[in-house]
């Protein structure tokens, strides 16, 4: 088994240092010092990335909470959260911070980052293989629009579909390089009209809920 990961830019992420305790709900076990390592690793190699990812944590959190989601899955959905791009540091900042519109080159690329997110999360989280999935799942619509695998509706799991309306709103809420960030309000019409279809309506009515 795989003891090491590449994550760009000549850092690689290994196991071998790592120390495992038990979450406070005795089920899952965490690889604190992995985790730690992971997000010190994405706010080295690009800041507006762990900025976002932690926003997503956030909100992610407080979505899974108002679903009612087990102390467990809560745990699950925060650790994927926090680490959803960590498959970004494969990618060149140029591709990243990029003001135009993506090459369909540059976009394939882009696509990569969960599955290389995902073995990142793997190695990190043996023992919590839900992180894992719900990285590579982040970018899955329930319309069947989405990547790396077109899955649609239910068989997206449900941690995946909060994470990816938290990922997508929080995104839509800060500034980019190629646009300013929408108001809370204007978000929430754009995934509820214009995007209307991609993402779980429970959800996103939960998120409608919550900022309202």
């Amino acid at each position: 088994m795989l003891d090491s990961a590449y994550l760009g830019n000549g850092q690689v992420f290994s196991t071998s240092s790592g120390r495992c305790t038990s979450t406070d709900f005795g089920v899952k076990r965490i690889n604190t010092a992995a985790y730690e390592r992971l997000k010190t690793a994405i706010e080295k190699a690009h800041p507006p990335t762990a900025e976002h990812s932690i926003r997503v944590r956030i909100c992610a959190e407080s979505i899974g909470e108002a679903c009612s989601l087990s102390g467990k899955d809560i745990t699950t959905l925060s650790i994927a959260a926090e680490v959803h791009d960590i498959g970004k540091l494969r990618v060149s900042r140029d591709i990243l911070d990029k003001k135009g519109i993506l090459t369909p080159a540059e976009r394939a690329i882009i696509e990569m980052h969960p599955e290389w997110g995902m073995d990142i999360a793997a190695l990190a989280f043996p023992a919590m293989p839900d992180v894992a999935e719900s990285v590579l799942l982040h970018h899955e619509r329930v319309d069947g629009s989405g990547y790396p695998y077109g899955l649609k509706g239910l068989r997206i799991p449900l941690i995946s579909r909060i994470l990816a309306v938290a990922d997508v709103y929080v995104a839509l809420t800060e500034d980019r390089t190629f646009r300013p960030a929408y108001s809370e309000e204007d978000a929430l019409k754009i995934m509820l009209h214009e995007e209307k279809g991609r993402y779980d309506n429970y959800v996103l009515r939960v998120l409608e809920q919550m900022i309202s």
